[in-house]
């Protein structure tokens, strides 16, 4: 059922990709799953290349979704929500929201610490927004409660208010516990169903922790049981007995102890190597700013405002969207044309503000299919009108027709740079 489902939403052939699900509800009469297509290839290759560094994965888990790994760690994701998990990392942000402990929704965008280092906190704030509208788009209500981890964890104190005051909801640190004794005797009592229906945290937040959220959540999420997304599906399913490995543990672990050390060495170095630098270009800012514009700032973004003179943000929405993709379709056929619709499909990128439409129907002839052609080239947001095949309509009457165009208005540049955009199959606008 899951193919045909998702035939006419992937921007890649279904019999191309694995396709799995999760759970996220069920009653009596109905069964909601989160559904993850990806190309055969692109798993391909994943598993291509850690296998060339010795590595054969038992699962291959799926972008911000794995995040609801969490839940078995934090008792407080089980709660009804729907709770918003952000792992802000250096160049990628990963959005997951839980409800009652199931995921429901998930993306991942470009874009992450590098964008606040840089000044370009109202990029990452829009795409925040921009994700959180989506999910509301579906019908969701909006999230109870924010969740900070990844990198962004690491600069609590600024983090924090500022995902408050973008997104309007209250923001907290993941809680991540701690790492445990295993010889300890005693064991902490369960949380009581006030404790997990009230959010309240069961653990000290930690921003070194919350840090590590991702990894922490991929970890529980392996330990777990139930059906979840893995890609590792058909042809590519795990199939290698795991006794070789664990008769390598102890070797594995004594090898593992110093590149653990080593690689927490680097991160606290690399850590205090940035705050220094970043406290002496701020100072440095500040006297630039004083001795330019007698206006002393430490803020990136203040002193852009100040170097260009205020100005004003693009505006993070297209000017031709899908909507008015679909009125310029119905204007350009004519009300004398006895038209029938057969297949309507209309692609727009919020970012890089192009798209691409279809429109397959049925016109009594090969001129009507012309004047509709006609009226599209006129149109200054139609670009490349491609007219594809005909044949024969039901019972020889009428023309199956198809044309293509690219969409394209004239001045509706893009918001970002090619570089630190996404691919535009994830921030696509569909009718």
């Amino acid at each position: 059922v899951l193919p045909f489902e998702l035939n006419d939403v992937l921007p890649f052939e279904v019999e191309d990709a694995v396709v799995d699900h999760q759970p996220v509800d069920k009653t009596d009469t109905l069964l909601r799953v989160l559904a993850a297509a990806a190309p055969r290839a692109r798993v391909e290759t994943l598993l291509a290349e850690l296998k060339s560094c010795g590595l054969d994965p038992k699962e291959v888990s799926m972008g911000a979704a794995s995040l609801d790994g969490l839940r078995h760690l934090i008792p407080e994701l089980n709660a009804p929500g729907p709770l918003l998990v952000a792992s802000i990392g250096v160049d990628r942000t990963d959005v997951c929201v839980l409800e009652k402990g199931a995921c429901t929704f998930a993306r991942t965008t470009d874009g992450g610490v590098d964008l606040l280092s840089s000044g370009r906190q109202v990029q990452l704030g829009g795409s925040l927004k921009r994700t959180l509208a989506a999910y509301r788009a579906a019908g969701h209500p909006p999230p109870s409660r924010v969740y900070l981890g990844g990198d962004g964890a690491l600069y609590a104190e600024s983090m924090l208010p500022w995902l408050q005051e973008t997104l309007g909801v209250e923001a907290s640190l993941v809680a991540i516990p701690d790492r445990r004794d295993p010889n300890a005797k005693t064991k902490k009592a369960p949380p009581t169903p006030e404790e997990v229906a009230l959010a309240v945290p069961m653990a000290t937040a930690s921003p070194e922790r919350a840090a590590f959220a991702f990894a922490a959540a991929l970890a529980a999420r392996g330990a777990a049981r139930g059906k979840r997304v893995d890609l590792r599906q058909g042809p590519l399913a795990y199939t290698k007995a795991m006794s070789s490995i664990r008769g390598q543990a102890k070797r594995i672990a004594i090898a593992a102890a110093p590149v653990l050390v080593a690689f927490l060495f680097a991160t606290w170095a690399r850590h205090a190597v940035l705050a220094e630098e970043r406290e002496m270009l701020q100072t440095q800012l500040a006297e630039v700013t004083k001795d330019v514009f007698d206006e002393e700032t430490r803020d990136p973004a203040a002193a852009r405002d100040l170097l260009e003179g205020g100005r004003r943000i693009a505006d993070p929405l297209p000017k031709f969207t899908a909507w008015d993709a679909l009125d310029a379709v119905s204007a350009a056929i004519p009300a004398e044309i006895q038209h029938d619709t057969r297949r309507l499909s209309i692609e727009v990128d919020d970012e890089s503000r192009e798209g691409r439409l279809e429109l397959q129907g049925l016109v009594a002839s090969l001129a009507e299919r012309d004047t509709i052609a006609a009226n599209f080239e006129a149109h200054p947001c139609f670009d490349e009108i491609k007219p594809g095949p005909t044949s024969p309509g039901p019972n020889n009457t009428g023309l199956n027709y198809r044309l293509e165009a690219t969409l394209h208005c004239p001045g509706d540049e893009p918001i970002v740079a090619p570089d630190d955009r996404r691919s535009r199959r994830n921030n696509r606008s569909r009718n």
